[in-house]
């Protein structure tokens, strides 16, 4: 019973380091020390379709460069969330100091990903560069910034209707774009704005 306990937790610790190993193979061997872990939202995660990337870190790169960011994709669930967690602290564990670790969210990948993720870093101590959130459904009615000692700068884009997303408590930065896109194409559309907003490696354009 031991023996097949030890296997299966070696087998978890595998998959989750072989989740990053990718990119943190890529970020070494270029010197990137700026990542981006991103949750789709129900449907796009689904669909493996990796909006977040085509769209925040995509113009993430623009602005900075792709020499300078590195973006890691996980779905947005509680096992996701800890997978996510796990890549960051991999990378801390190699760039130190130099690491600039951000979060974005869509959707259930914001209210879920996101805040599951935050809740590993908290209890780790692990600090996040940004967190960007659109539209957070899914998870609580009361999404809270776990404050400065966690999130350097904690930005919320979200609207009321159609599909309405959630205000995060104690944000550094919240915008209401109602009416101005729909909830699909609130990444696509406020990607942008939300970059102006960050601080640090993100902070480019």
């Amino acid at each position: 019973m031991k023996t097949t306990l030890l296997c299966l937790l070696i087998l978890v610790a595998f998959n989750t380091q072989a989740q990053c190993e990718k990119e943190l193979r890529e970020a070494k061997e270029n010197n990137i020390t700026t990542l981006i872990i991103t949750f789709d939202g129900l449907a796009t995660a689904e669909m493996k379709m990796r909006l977040l990337q085509r769209t925040f870190v995509k113009a993430a790169k623009e602005a900075c460069g792709s020499d300078r960011i590195i973006g890691a994709d996980f779905y947005y669930s509680k096992s996701g969330a800890k997978e996510a967690f796990a890549c960051a602290q991999s990378f801390k564990k190699e760039f130190g100091s130099k690491a600039n670790i951000n979060v974005v969210g869509h959707s259930f990948g914001a209210g879920k990903g996101v805040f599951n993720f935050l809740e590993h870093t908290v209890k780790a101590s692990l600090r996040v560069d940004n967190a960007v959130t659109f539209d957070p459904r899914g998870y609580s009615y009361r999404y809270k910034n776990p404050g400065p000692s966690v999130v350097n700068q904690f930005i919320n884009i979200y609207q009321k209707v159609p599909l309405a997303g959630m205000l995060v408590s104690g944000a550094d930065k919240e915008f209401n774009v109602t009416g101005k896109a729909s909830h699909i194409r609130l990444p696509r559309k406020f990607s942008k704005l939300a970059l102006k907003n960050t601080l640090g490696s993100l902070n480019c354009l």
